[in-house]
């Protein structure tokens, strides 16, 4: 996640540029966190908004120690999931 915040992988991030982080998942491998993020990106703009909504309904940005501090660390994924 940090390396997509801070765009530090201009390959990775040229084609979006983050606003704010809205959602998050503990994903415990690189490649599963890969195939998470492909799988949510052939979401209809629907279901992802629904997604979003399941854990964070007024769209509010969050951070990675606030996902710590809501015991997020160890859900594997946040309520609603996909």
């Amino acid at each position: 996640m940090r390396t997509h915040r801070e765009r530090i992988n201009r390959k990775l991030n040229r084609r979006k540029v983050w606003q704010k982080l809205v959602y998050g998942e503990v994903i415990r491998g690189v490649d599963e966190a890969v195939a998470r993020e492909r799988q949510i990106r052939k979401f209809k703009r629907s279901r992802l908004e629904r997604l979003v909504e399941s854990v964070n309904p007024g769209w509010d940005s969050i951070s990675l120690t606030a996902l710590c501090k809501s015991g997020f660390s160890d859900a594997g994924r946040m309520s609603g999931g996909g």
